[in-house]
């Protein structure tokens, strides 16, 4: 049994909104309630080739995430919580998602930006 077959860690996903304030500083919001809740994840700082990747498109990333399942509605910004395990009480801004299906790994990784640190 490997560790992709019982992930070890837990997240919530909440989509982010703005709020209303002037046209300079528009303020964004996570919503208050996840869409996604205590979904079992795997939760790793990203590898240099994956910070190379997205720094190419003047994007930063500092994690990935391994799940299951690409939730329905997922957004680029939404919010990625980590509830439990070695990260538990950061905070990742999503930045991107792909199939992570090398070998018999049948995943989806996020790539996120840590926002706040537990």
């Amino acid at each position: 049994m490997s560790l992709f077959d019982n992930l070890p860690h837990t997240i919530n996903l909440s989509h982010v909104t703005a709020q209303q304030g002037s046209l300079v500083s528009a303020r964004l919001a996570k919503d208050a309630t996840p869409y996604v809740e205590e979904e079992p994840a795997f939760v790793q700082p990203a590898d240099a080739t994956e910070i190379t990747e997205f720094a190419a498109r003047s994007l930063k990333v500092t994690h990935r995430v391994y799940i299951n399942e690409l939730p329905d509605g997922i957004r680029l910004s939404d919010m990625l919580d980590v509830t439990s395990g070695p990260y538990s009480g950061y905070s990742l801004k999503v930045m991107g998602w792909k199939e992570a299906t090398a070998g018999v790994l049948d995943k989806w990784k996020i790539m996120g930006e840590v926002t706040r640190e537990g």
